[in-house]
């Protein structure tokens, strides 16, 4: 009977720690996740190349191309 009481309580507290645990996980990420936006900040703004076509980022070097404005 002992035994049976034993490895309820056991059963038990695997499981609520093993939620608390993933709750505090759950909670880390968000926490980095909201830093990481806010330092990000909004992003490059992008411009299209006018030769190529494809879009790049302000102060990106030459893309290999004799006629790149870049």
């Amino acid at each position: 009977m002992l035994g049976k009481i034993l490895l309820l309580a056991a059963i038990f507290a695997v499981a609520y720690y093993g939620y608390r645990y993933y709750i505090r996980r759950e909670q880390v990420r968000k926490a980095e996740d909201a830093a990481r936006v806010q330092k990000g900040g909004a992003g490059q703004t992008m411009s299209k190349c006018a030769v190529c076509g494809s879009y790049v980022a302000p102060g990106a070097g030459k893309c290999g191309r004799a006629d790149c404005p870049y």
